[in-house]
């Protein structure tokens, strides 16, 4: 795969996201899908680029592309952090275990991943 996996196809993974319901990748197969990681809940960084996407959101969606957040901590941690910047038309999804961290090799790709 090279250093980047940008147009790959994504590895797939289960993650909890925000609500309580579990996230499972491979709903999305078969489309475009952008992975964003995020390091560290409430930070200005961090709403900045949860912020960003919900901007931008309606261009992906668009383009036929799904937002997906992924934040460091259990669920509920992710829950008060998305009440804080206000409702995002995405889910975040708790990678408790650094599991879809690794597995989409984010730390390679400079965090935000997109997969089909």
């Amino acid at each position: 795969m090279g250093n980047s996996i940008i147009g790959q196809t994504a590895p797939d993974f289960v993650l909890q996201a925000d609500d309580g319901s579990m996230f499972d990748s491979t709903t999305l197969h078969g489309q475009w899908r952008v992975f964003f990681f995020y390091s560290r809940n409430n930070s200005p960084t961090c709403k900045r680029g949860c912020l960003t996407f919900k901007e931008q959101y309606e261009l992906f969606k668009s383009s036929g592309c799904t937002i997906v957040g992924i934040g460091p901590g259990a669920y509920e941690k992710l829950k008060d952090f998305k009440s804080t910047i206000g409702e995002l038309p995405f889910p975040l999804l708790a990678d408790v275990d650094p599991v879809s961290y690794t597995h989409l090799r984010a730390h390679e790709t400079g965090r935000n991943v997109v997969c089909r």
